[in-house]
């Protein structure tokens, strides 16, 4: 049974991120954690503690039979769910994309717990709307790939739909002395890329033969690329580091590209997160 971690908040995004979830509660097997924080100086416990009750009872109607808890944490938001990410198998955000400064948990706090989750994390936009679609999976040049690959496939094979799997790829910006030699290699720069994609579809296909796989080179940046795929997608996801000078404070470029463009939810991979397999049982939350 997969776990799932909501981030709620009074925004109204907070509340697509639980439609979105519901969705998938519909689909599959999960059991669901509403996280909220509050800050006991200024905010009101038991207004939260109500906000809290009514979504749980929203999902618990859409979903007869849900298991739902809340949790309700004084402190930082960011803190909470990083911590709840631990026993979690996904977390689930909204995201305000056309103002991104609205709301602490809505606005720019999602992109920022995506790289210090200890889980993939979807993040809705405000303006989701259902619909039945392909998994697109952004493919990069090192082992962050394989990470977000399983987790795409199990996306794409529960229930079954089309895996595009899409790669982007650039000529460096040149210096004025080595625009020759740029020149003469972008054939060979294409054919390298072209490999890495092929890689890939070719461990995809030969271990799902009965998968449909689409797969897309691109010239040009990653988030363009990423976009003209998922016009007809469900669900775009990505591969991400945690480490750096910067762990936990920024995403990729790609993914800070893509978030505010994209009205396709999008689902982030740690390269270390633990994946719920396609098939058997998970247990539940672990007792705090």
């Amino acid at each position: 049974m997969e776990r799932i971690i909501i981030g709620i908040d009074t925004e109204a995004a907070s509340q697509v991120a639980v439609d979105w979830v519901i969705r998938r509660a519909r689909q599959r097997p999960v059991t669901i954690r509403l996280v909220k924080a509050f800050d006991m100086l200024i905010d009101a416990p038991l207004r939260d503690e109500d906000l809290l009750d009514r979504t749980k009872h929203r999902i618990e109607a859409a979903v007869p039979g849900a298991s739902v808890e809340t949790v309700l944490i004084d402190g930082s938001i960011m803190e909470a769910l990083v911590g709840q990410s631990e026993s979690a198998d996904l977390a689930v955000l909204g995201y305000h994309r056309r103002h991104p400064v609205l709301s602490t948990l809505s606005g720019a706090l999602p992109g920022r717990f995506a790289a210090r989750s200890h889980c993939a994390t979807v993040i809705v936009p405000e303006d989701w709307e259902p619909r039945e679609g392909s998994i697109v999976l952004g493919v990069g040049d090192d082992e962050v790939t394989d990470t977000a690959t399983e987790f795409a496939l199990r996306e794409a094979q529960h229930p079954r739909r089309e895996l595009e799997i899409v790669h982007a790829w650039q000529l460096p910006t040149p210096s004025w002395d080595a625009v020759g030699a740029l020149i003469a290699s972008a054939d060979d720069l294409h054919d390298a890329h072209r490999d890495i994609l092929a890689s890939v579809t070719e461990r995809v296909r030969e271990t799902h033969p009965a998968l449909e796989i689409r797969d897309t080179l691109a010239e040009g940046p990653a988030a363009a690329a990423l976009l003209g795929a998922a016009r007809g997608a469900e669900l775009i996801v990505l591969g991400t580091h945690r480490r750096g000078p910067l762990t936990g404070l920024i995403l990729g470029s790609t993914a800070l590209d893509l978030l505010p463009q994209s009205g396709v939810p999008v689902c982030i991979v740690p390269l270390l997160a633990p994946l719920t397999p396609a098939s058997g049982v998970l247990s539940t939350f672990s007792a705090e």
